[in-house]
């Protein structure tokens, strides 16, 4: 029965390794800002992850499930999963973070375009936020 846990857990590291190269991928992609590739990234990180996921649920359930953490083999193989697994939730704050930089960047760059088109601008207060006002054109001297 060991054999088969041991399995699920080869299997299991293998899907963790698939999905920290889909997020390396990803964060090319993301620099790069191309979008269409990036879908395909992301329904291959979905399928990786549904396989992940019923693997859980096949280690969870197992009868000999206790095995993994007082069988030396399994014990080493589950700390390798632990270790993937943190490399994956640091890759994933990292994309996590370019998506918020590139969504602050074109936020700004809408509120420049807005402001272009309606005559106001875009100014920054005391505390670095936008301010929209009316444009300097519409002052007399």
């Amino acid at each position: 029965m060991s054999e088969l846990l041991a399995d699920l857990l080869s299997q299991q590291t293998t899907q963790l390794e698939q999905l920290i190269e889909l997020q390396q991928r990803e964060k090319e992609l993301l620099v790069k800002r191309d979008a269409p590739a990036l879908d395909v990234v992301t329904q291959q990180k979905e399928q990786v992850l549904d396989t992940i996921q019923r693997l859980d649920d096949a280690l969870a359930n197992h009868p000999q499930q206790h095995l993994v953490s007082s069988h030396p083999e399994l014990r080493e193989q589950r700390k390798t999963i632990l270790a993937l697994m943190q490399t994956c939730q640091n890759n994933n704050e990292v994309n996590g973070q370019l998506v918020r930089v590139t969504l602050g960047r074109i936020q700004q760059l809408k509120q420049t375009l807005q402001a272009a088109h309606s005559g106001t601008t875009i100014t920054y207060t005391s505390k670095g936020k936008t301010s929209s006002g009316p444009s300097g054109s519409s002052i007399k001297a």
